[in-house]
């Protein structure tokens, strides 16, 4: 929330970045919250979690993939950070979408909840847990999956394979769809999503690729 003690700050984020709040923790080498030109947003070591190029990123694919045409009532964000997607996704389908938010780190789920507005947001239900423990155990179908999983530039291992993969769509509703965020700047993250890409198509079938900025988008829809 803001106040009017905020103000000066937001001003002098016009002039060089105002840092909020740094953490290490067990699961992120950095968590940082920046003001910049008068915008919050949520930074790892060398990348941004939310609220900047991220943002920018999932926007463009869910353009490109339509979402706002399709019926979205559930969504599933493996990797919360910030709220981005939920941002994103309010902005085409209003309020009426419940998500649920999976997250590893505790941190991050403070952080959303004090600098982010998702204190007393009652339609996103939090869950600590880790992302392939919660797909392999919660039976739940949603009509969008969002895998954004990141500990600063790489997905973690365990949502490399194609037992992640087959989990992770059996979560999708009929019609519904998956969209799995990776990097694809360096030549080890393009292997890295390459190997993502093949497990997806291995597990599920039929995958789209968008290349947007220094992001590597595959997406999959769940037959009707």
């Amino acid at each position: 929330m803001s106040s009017a003690n905020d103000l000066p700050r937001r001003l002098l984020s016009f002039m060089q970045p105002q840092v909020l709040e740094r953490r290490r923790t067990q699961h992120n080498p950095l968590l940082q919250v920046v003001e910049v030109n008068g915008k919050r947003r949520l930074d790892g070591l060398t990348v941004n979690y939310s609220c900047g190029s991220l943002e920018d990123v999932l926007r463009e694919a869910f353009d490109a993939l339509e979402l706002e045409r399709r019926p979205i009532s559930t969504a599933l964000l493996l990797g919360f950070g910030a709220g981005s997607a939920v941002r994103l996704l309010r902005r085409s389908h209003g309020r009426d979408v419940r998500f649920t938010a999976v997250e590893i780190d505790p941190a991050v789920i403070e952080i959303a909840e004090r600098w982010f507005g998702f204190a007393d947001d009652a339609t996103v239900e939090f869950v600590l847990d880790d992302a392939r423990a919660f797909v392999a155990a919660d039976a739940r179908e949603h009509d969008l999956v969002v895998v954004d999983v990141f500990v600063d530039d790489a997905v973690p291992e365990g949502l490399h394979g194609p037992d992640f993969a087959r989990d992770a769509g059996a979560r999708v509703r009929a019609g519904g769809m998956l969209v799995f965020n990776t990097l694809a700047d360096t030549t080890e993250r393009i292997r890295e999503s390459e190997a993502i890409e093949r497990a997806l198509r291995s597990a599920l079938g039929r995958v789209e690729r968008l290349d947007l900025l220094t992001n590597r988008v595959l997406a999959w829809e769940r037959p009707g």
